[in-house]
């Protein structure tokens, strides 16, 4: 009696110093009490396999609920209208093009942004699976491929998330049903809205739990760094910008073992009863022999024969924790190791260029009252107050405290996302994979909740009102703001609402533990407790399904990819048909739905001028923008749209675009039969790629929608393809390079009444306006006369009040097909009134009056002043519109506010012809080339008299060119181009990209692959020498069990005592 007492006494005292669960040695699952062959009795309260297997089932339909049912109630497709449109689909798309045209899995350039390195769009993630397995199925379409991923990584990480909760939480008696809760927290957190949005922010999600997982048995049983290492590389391939934070994330992780592990060392140390081997230890408890030491004399343990002294024992527990540390940062350089190949191009890719923070770069505070990072937002952890409200609770509780100091502090110091951002700005997003710890903590309270050994504290309900106060305070900042006010209000009621619901549960808990109701059992008492702490459930799920069906998805009719693809592919033949090596040194541009199709190019061969990236190049969007006159349609500076500006499409060789036609046949109201006409002659018309012949009546349907200068060469599904013969090559051979002069000399001014009437119509309060300019130079009376009705206010009112005015339509203009009902078009022919070959550049600076953004729509092409709360402005005060002479004849002005203030306005003609005729310009031959394979140009070019080989692709590191099979240094032009000089003769000229980083990146790549694989051999040859020595042994354990006994019943009763209060 006397040494079970004693030993009894050395268990509490252990578990009163480090909070450790006491098993035998072999044990590896702390919620079992074993010997060395496997016996077992497992404590009370887990649940069965059944039982399991039936939460695993429910959390998988209630992930898929959250996410498919708002998508099904509207009747719309699993994806989102925004960036998941115009960003992620079409990249998808043109990436697998890419891949497939060079049978590379990572192409080296992209004929986007006029010819872009791949690591241009590693942000959107250039080695996803689900890309790849879109190379393996090329006939489904990518949007059927993203959504199908997404969908089974919300439900892989809910059920990953539970399994590893479930053996963390294995030797609390409520454990699944804590882990089953938060889980569900996980299912239900609103930043899952990005599965379908911004797939980067939470995709990684799954290998991030699997890397936790693999840190588990690194420290428990010394294995698992394949799984480590794997599981960090997959977070690299699906999003490296979050890459900083799952580190961080795994390095707070591990110091909390580290820490369980030392204090482990520190109780062992003191315990005199305890026998080698130590065994496995946990951050929040460790495993180690207990022995009957009756009958034993100096220490000797009969059961296993070993020998203890206190310093040995602390110093191998040192020893593990050291060893634990450093091979957990192997594992780390392994993963980095492995991504190389992408992590080292993308780094210096960055660094060469620079990225506007918006406005969080200048929103700093020093402290985050309101939590957002953490609370309710999807750019954000997104979880609710209970999570907060087990956040303040574990502050509380010694073996949760470290971690939860952490938790607190990342959420609440601004500073914190902004060094995650790379100091870019601090915004919540990036606290997302933070999301997980949290919900460990959320799990390890509600487990002393659940089974009644903790009553929840009040203090922590009162503490979580403070977010709901801040909120408060802080949304008086935006009452200008009507529809931020309607959401700010339905929000802080959704936050009252949540604390009411938590509070009440508290109170019930608290005065049923108090009164002891429960008269049933403890099994009883934690099913009921479970039951309650389940209705907890109901506002998270409720939140999570209003923010689905308020965002939106997007509707399958807005996924028209396979279409265009399919005109796009018609019109391919058919220009190869007539010039297939025009094709090779010609831009084509989609102009409809230019935003959805910025990124788009399912053609090997089809390169375009416009892409939308949070890393484009700085030098390639100034010119873009600055230099060239292209409006900026977005509320960001970072989308380059392609539009109608004839002096930016010649100049850059875009010689074909693709248009969507039916809508413009609807709005000059011609009917079906013409139609049908039309469709005939472009047929003939595109048979020799010259449209001259044709009458231009038989084509007006498509041309209505195509920019000047470009015929109809094809149509098919809706969509028409024109060509413009004027536009330069991409690369050409010229006796010199234009300058401003070249420009400037050619540009002049309107009339001095034309100007006053085009300012008067800007001036105008209508929210829609039609004024008719004279441009000719020898005007006549007639012409003046009528000035009096060329400026005519298109509403009926010519004066309302600017916020009830009619809002300009979110969709471009240029998007809806072309000319507007109502606008006159001047046709070319005899009546040109010599404004062939002529633009008209109309410039003028705005400046907001309250704030809010402006909106000037001019003939369909669209400029943006983003409002003061855009979260990256575009800073666009100076509108910028380069029109064709003929259609600017007649200006459709369209705005969404009155309130600015309009200076310095310009309106010039300039002879663009003239200045492309001012120099000579030779067209090289050119060869097919794969840009993939880092191919750009393959060609021939007879320089007629020494001068320079000039292109439009924008000059950047990585370039490499060969003339004659020499090496050459290409130069920079003023504008920002790849250009070299050339002597005359014929010349055979080949230029080549290697992305900056890419050799040496592969080079680590492979060898941190071959050292991987000779880790999962070790780790495979271990698991099979240990299964062996099992074999061989013959199982004696069981015959240890009985003599053992005694051991394992007291320590049992022991635990069951604790757990149960007794």
């Amino acid at each position: 009696m006397q040494g079970a007492a004693r030993k009894a006494g050395c268990v509490k005292a252990a578990r009163a110093s480090a909070d450790m669960k006491i098993g035998t040695e072999g044990v590896r699952l702390p919620g079992r009490l074993t010997d060395k062959a496997g016996c077992e009795k497992t404590i009370c309260g887990q649940c069965g396999s059944r039982g399991i297997r039936a939460a695993h089932l429910l959390l998988s339909c209630l992930a898929l609920l959250l996410a498919l049912g708002p998508a099904a109630v509207r009747g719309e497709f699993f994806g989102y209208g925004s960036d998941w449109l115009s960003q992620h689909l079409p990249l998808a798309e043109t990436l697998r093009s890419a891949m497939l045209d060079s049978g590379r899995l990572l192409p080296l350039y992209l004929h986007l942004g006029g010819g872009s390195s791949v690591y241009d769009f590693a942000y959107y993630g250039l080695l996803r699976p689900d890309v790849l397995l879109g190379c393996l199925f090329p006939q489904f379409g990518m949007e059927y491929l993203l959504a199908g991923y997404s969908l089974a990584g919300i439900v892989l990480g809910t059920n990953l998330l539970f399994w590893w909760l479930r053996r963390r939480l294995r030797s609390e008696p409520s454990g699944a049903r804590a882990a089953a809760f938060a889980a569900a927290l996980y299912a239900a957190a609103t930043c899952l809205f990005h599965a379908h949005n911004q797939l980067m922010f939470v995709n990684y999600l799954p290998f991030l739990i699997l890397t936790l997982i693999g840190i588990d048995r690194m420290a428990e049983q010394g294995k698992g760094a394949w799984l480590v290492t794997s599981g960090l590389s997959l977070v690299y391939l699906h999003s490296f910008y979050y890459s900083i934070s799952c580190l961080a994330v795994c390095g707070i992780y591990a110091i909390d073992w580290v820490r369980g592990m030392r204090g482990a060392c520190r109780a062992i140390a003191d315990m005199r009863y305890i026998s080698e081997p130590i065994g496995a230890m946990r951050g929040d408890h460790a495993q180690a022999q207990v022995c009957d030491l009756r009958g034993t004399r100096e220490g000797e343990c009969p059961a296993c024969a070993g020998k203890l002294r206190r310093s040995e024992s602390g110093t191998k527990c040192e020893k593990r924790a050291k060893s634990f540390v450093l091979r957990l940062a192997g594992c780390v350089c392994l993963s980095i190791g492995l991504c190389a190949v992408l992590l080292l191009p993308t780094g210096l890719d960055i660094l060469s260029g620079s990225k506007d923070g918006g406005v969080f770069a200048a929103q700093l505070k020093l402290l985050d009252l309101t939590l957002e990072g953490m609370l309710y937002t999807p750019y954000g952890m997104g979880l609710t107050l209970i999570s907060l409200y087990c956040l303040l609770t574990a502050l509380a509780q010694r073996k949760t405290r470290f971690l939860a100091i952490c938790m607190l502090a990342i959420a609440a110091i601004p500073a914190v996302s902004l060094l995650l951002n790379g100091l870019l700005y601090a915004r919540g997003k990036i606290l997302i994979p933070f999301l997980l710890p949290m919900l460990l903590l959320c799990a390890q309270v509600l487990c002393g909740f659940l089974q009644g050994s903790e009553k929840p504290p009040l203090w922590a309900g009162a503490l979580c009102l403070v977010p709901w106060a801040a909120a408060c305070a802080e949304s008086g900042n935006i009452l200008t703001n009507r529809l931020l006010l309607i959401d700010w209000l339905l929000l802080l009621g959704w936050i009252l609402l949540d604390w009411l619901l938590m509070m009440g549960w508290v109170l019930w808990m608290r005065r049923t533990s108090m009164k002891r109701v429960f008269t049933a059992g403890p099994a009883k008492k934690t099913s009921v407790r479970t039951r309650c702490i389940a209705l907890l459930l109901l506002v998270p799920c409720v939140v999570s399904w209003t923010l689905q069906m308020k965002a939106g998805y997007v509707e399958q009719a807005q996924i028209n990819f396979s279409t265009v693809r399919q005109a796009l592919k018609g019109a391919q033949q058919r220009i190869e048909q007539a010039e297939a090596d025009k094709l090779q040194s010609a831009r084509w541009e989609i102009l409809s739905e230019g935003y959805k199709m910025s990124n788009y190019a399912p053609l090997p061969q089809m390169q375009r001028t416009s892409m939308y990236s949070s890393m484009t190049q700085q030098g390639y969007a100034a010119f873009f923008y600055d230099m060239a006159g292209n409006a900026i349609p977005a509320r960001n500076r970072v989308a380059l749209v392609p539009g109608k500006n004839p002096l930016f499409n010649a100049l850059m060789g875009v010689r074909y675009v693709t248009v969507k036609a039916a809508a413009a046949g609807q709005e000059t109201g011609i009917a079906a039969a013409a139609q049908a006409q039309t469709d005939a002659a472009a047929s003939q018309a595109t048979a020799g790629i010259s449209t001259s012949s044709q009458p231009r009546a038989q084509i007006e349907v498509g041309a209505a929608a195509l920019p000047p200068g470009y015929e109809v060469i094809y149509r098919e599904n809706g969509y028409v393809t024109g060509r413009n013969p004027d536009a330069l090559p991409i690369a050409f051979g010229t006796d010199r390079l234009l300058s401003k002069k070249d420009f400037t000399d050619r540009l002049r001014e309107i009339p001095a009444r034309e100007k006053k009437k085009l300012t008067e119509a800007l001036s105008l309060t209508a929210a829609e306006t039609e004024v008719r300019l004279c441009l000719r130079s020898d005007l006549s009376g007639d012409e003046s006369a009528a000035e009096a009705r060329e400026l005519r206010p298109v509403t009926n009112q010519s004066s309302v009040d600017a916020r009830k005015m009619r809002p300009v339509t979110n969709q471009p203009l240029a998007e809806t097909g072309g000319a507007r009902a109502g606008t006159t078009r001047v046709s070319k022919g005899a009546n040109d009134n010599g404004l062939q070959g002529k633009v008209l550049i109309l410039e003028f600076d705005v400046t907001q009056a309250n704030g809010r953004e402006i909106i000037i729509d001019i003939n369909g092409t669209r400029n943006k002043l983003s409002g003061s709360n855009a979260p990256y402005p575009n800073g666009n005060t100076h509108f910028t519109y380069i029109l064709d002479a003929h259609e600017a004849q007649t200006l459709h002005i369209e705005k969404n506010t009155n309130e600015y203030v309009l200076q310095n306005l310009q309106c010039r003609l300039l002879d663009f012809k003239a200045v492309l005729q001012s120099r000579h310009v030779w067209e090289p031959d050119t060869d097919v080339s794969h840009a993939g394979r880092g191919e750009v140009f393959r060609g021939r070019i007879d320089m007629r008299r020494a001068g320079f080989f000039e292109t439009s692709y924008p000059f950047r590191a990585g370039y490499s060119v060969t003339v004659d099979g020499e090496s050459v240094r290409p130069r920079r032009s003023a504008a920002g181009f790849l250009v070299l000089p050339l002597a005359a003769g014929n010349h055979e000229v080949q230029i080549d990209f290697l992305p900056p980083g890419y050799r040496v990146g592969l080079g680590i790549s492979l060898l941190t692959l071959l050292l991987f694989v000779l880790q999962l051999s070790a780790s495979w040859r271990g698991r099979a020498g240990a299964g062996e020595r099992r074999a061989g042994a013959g199982r004696p354990g069981r015959r240890k069990c009985a003599d053992n006994g005694s051991t394992i019943a007291a320590v049992s009763e022991t635990a069951q005592n604790r757990e149960h209060g007794a």
